[in-house]
């Protein structure tokens, strides 16, 4: 008998060329939801860089003692019942304030049933009395082309696990990025609670709990190779979801957030247009449950590196799926080995490809190269 091999082209490279930085030197590193100003010093202390919050100069003032900057709430909601002259106030009064980041427009609009005209005065009113980046936050990507012309940086949450498949997080920042084009800043949205505290949104839904550290770290590199410009997880303490009562979780967010931060470059580096694409030797372990690839990966070009993360190029892969999986990598690069970053090994490339396996939910960066 003859074998026959099918090898399935999923992923042919990057359509990003070169996102924007939100701010020079300032990944955004967020957390929703800090509850007491008594939580901000230990929100420092996890890596985090950013809270939500109210436009208040007390809460503002606490925030900057603990170096966090706030993406803080307008005070009136779009839609019939906004309020132009609170919004006014509010933005000519707090917009100077250097520990106000951007001001959040809307949460969720497209589940709000807010329209994006709506939503589009309300932004209008905060960019005429104030000079601070608007931004909003969507629920959906497949929403994102009416809403994301709108503020200046664009953020998508999506919290799939357990009633989602995992890959929904990633093709929704995927589909948002599309919408938002590759110049506006994107922020993706991370689950770091879990849906059973919320039983009026999910009563109907079997066996709810808390995203895995794996699940949150292959959630927080899958906004990375989908072109995402920041980071937020939520939540610290909404009233409901009070972090502190969770020790395991909040340890396992300061992994992520510690990570981050350690291999910072990596987040800020640019997604140059590559050749790099990926295959599997079989060919029904290659899709996704979202029918993407299984495994998502992109070129990175790290031009700034920190103590850890050295400059060059790198081929980040992300397994998306809760499956062991064995794929190749394809890229424009001459024969040798190519180490991967921070295990301690090396992989072979030959006729300008490389093999691997990857776990359930794990992440490998290969280079510099």
């Amino acid at each position: 008998m003859i074998a026959v091999r099918l090898v399935l082209i999923l992923f042919l490279g990057t359509l990003l060329t070169g996102c924007r930085s939100p701010a020079p030197g300032f990944f955004p590193l967020g957390i929703y939801a800090p509850g007491s100003t008594n939580n901000l010093q230990e929100i420092h202390s996890a890596g985090f860089n950013l809270v939500t919050g109210p436009a208040d100069q007390a809460f503002l003032q606490a925030a900057g003692l603990h170096q966090l900057r706030v993406l803080a709430s307008i005070p009136s909601i779009p839609g019939r019942s906004f309020s132009e002259a609170q919004v006014k106030s509010t933005v000519r009064r707090q917009d100077s304030n250097p520990n106000l980041w951007a001001w959040y427009v809307v949460d969720e609009p497209d589940l709000n049933g807010i329209s994006p005209a709506a939503v589009e005065q309300a932004n209008q009113v905060v960019k005429r009395f104030g000079r601070k980046p608007t931004a909003l936050v969507l629920y959906s990507g497949s929403n994102a082309l009416g809403y994301a012309a709108i503020p200046d940086m664009l953020m998508i949450d999506r919290y799939p696990v357990p009633w989602l498949p995992l890959a929904n997080f990633s093709q929704n920042v995927r589909v948002a990025r599309f919408a938002a084009g590759p110049q506006k800043i994107l922020i993706a949205v991370i689950q770091a609670f879990d849906w059973s505290y919320y039983p009026e949104l999910l009563d109907h839904r079997p066996n709810l709990r808390v995203p895995t550290y794996q699940e949150m770290r292959c959630m927080t590199y899958c906004a990375l190779a989908e072109g995402a410009n920041g980071l937020f997880y939520y939540a610290y303490d909404d009233g409901k979801w009070r972090m502190r009562e969770h020790p395991a979780t909040w340890d396992a967010l300061r992994q992520v957030a510690g990570e981050v931060n350690q291999r910072l470059p990596l987040f800020t580096a640019r997604h140059p247009w590559s050749g790099v694409y990926v295959t599997y030797m079989d060919w029904a372990s290659g899709w996704n449950e979202a029918l993407n690839s299984a495994v998502t990966t992109t070129l990175l070009e790290v031009k700034a590196a920190n103590s850890a993360v050295k400059k060059g190029s790198y081929v980040l892969s992300v397994n998306t799926t809760r499956h062991t999986l064995k794929f190749l990598v394809h890229l424009p690069v001459l024969p040798g080995s190519i180490a991967v970053f921070e295990e301690n090994r090396d992989v072979t490339v030959n006729n300008g490809v490389f093999s691997d396996n990857i776990g359930p939910y794990a992440v490998h960066v290969y280079g510099p190269f």
